[in-house]
């Protein structure tokens, strides 16, 4: 502490006219000093506290200690603060903040609540470090602007590059391995975007085949707990999948060698949908669960010959009876409920 402040080394920038420090501190320094936002409705310059969303960020730090990763968060301070150069640089240095100023976050709340929470059951987590970004900005309508300017150009990643990038998730880890070792999936799944465009030459998402390797485990649906041998028992009962679907299906087969115009096909078959191989999925996970988890040579025969028979045109009525499918269209709802009712259609049909 210093002259009633709070000195933390700093670099000093600008963007525009606003003066901005980034800052490398302490979880307890950050946990005690910067707080979440505590001011009356008319200052509020941050959404809402969701501490469901805060408690997985806690359990994520928790589960991984050494080697969780978080981004920036960023503050604004509504006073100027006194920057103490160093001999290093000019702008390099200490920042003193007032302690009668106040700090107020901008984003990554939810970081932040989520280290004061690891820290409880942690300690060691206390003593690493975040990175900040501080602005001067005392006026709330410009920190709302800041808040709503950092929000509006972010672009979401795609489930499918979430899925490809993950190892830590033992079903990432599955649909990672069969995309790549089954010949049926050889260059037919999409591994960049959320969804399949009409134009493309892939048949279904990497995220479709996670939701599906999902699927294909109803009895574990509800268990969080990561087992040992888990990706082994996912990629097992993947492969038995994706064997059923290369011997029932001859448009699957053509569409990975490339014989197949997939944009007219997806206007006659509803297999080429993401949706429809998770209602696939679903359907033989549960005649899995029916028998105890197996499934013998005879069973998967049995399977891959009633799979053969079913009828994937959008014409079936099956699909639009139970809403799987909305009359006159050819693309599967992907809500739960549809999809359950497609899957509990499937089950009948190959079971």
């Amino acid at each position: 502490m210093n002259e009633a402040a709070i000195a933390i080394p700093a670099i000093v920038g600008k963007q525009g006219d606003r003066t901005f420090y980034q800052l490398m501190v302490k979880n307890k320094t950050l946990t005690s000093f910067f707080a979440v936002n505590l001011e009356p409705e008319s200052e509020k310059s941050q959404r809402a506290l969701d501490p469901a969303h805060a408690a997985k960020i806690t359990k994520y730090i928790v589960s991984n200690p050494e080697d969780y990763v978080l981004g920036t968060m960023t503050f604004a301070v509504d006073s100027e603060c006194r920057f103490e150069s160093s001999n290093i640089a000019d702008n390099i240095g200490l920042l003193h903040i007032p302690l009668d100023s106040t700090v107020r976050s901008l984003d990554g709340q939810h970081r932040r609540h989520a280290l004061k929470d690891a820290i409880n059951q942690l300690e060691s987590v206390s003593t690493d470090n975040s990175a900040m970004l501080l602005y001067v900005e005392a006026d709330v309508h410009k920190r709302r602007q800041m808040f709503s300017d950092m929000n509006s150009t972010p672009k979401v990643v795609s489930k499918a590059v979430n899925v490809r990038f993950n190892s830590r998730d033992p079903y990432s880890r599955a649909a990672n391995r069969i995309i790549d070792e089954h010949p049926l999936l050889e260059g037919i799944v999409e591994t960049e975007r959320a969804s399949v465009t009409a134009k493309s030459d892939k048949v279904w998402t990497l995220g479709g085949i996670f939701d599906a390797l999902k699927r294909l485990q109803p009895e574990f649906a509800k268990s969080r707990a990561i087992t040992t041998g888990a990706e082994e028992n996912i990629l097992n009962r993947a492969q038995v999948l994706f064997d059923i679907l290369g011997s029932a299906r001859l448009e699957l087969a053509e569409a990975s060698h490339g014989t197949l115009d997939l944009q007219i096909a997806r206007t006659e078959n509803i297999l080429f949908s993401s949706v429809t191989l998770r209602a696939i999925a679903g359907a033989l996970g549960e005649i899995y669960k029916v028998n105890g988890g197996e499934l013998s040579d005879d069973d998967i025969e049995d399977i891959t010959i009633r799979l053969s028979e079913v009828d994937f045109s959008p014409s079936n009525p099956a699909w639009s009876d139970c809403g799987f499918l909305a009359p006159g269209t050819s693309t599967p709802s992907s809500r739960l409920q549809e999809i359950k009712a497609g899957t509990n259609v499937l089950v009948k049909l190959l079971s």
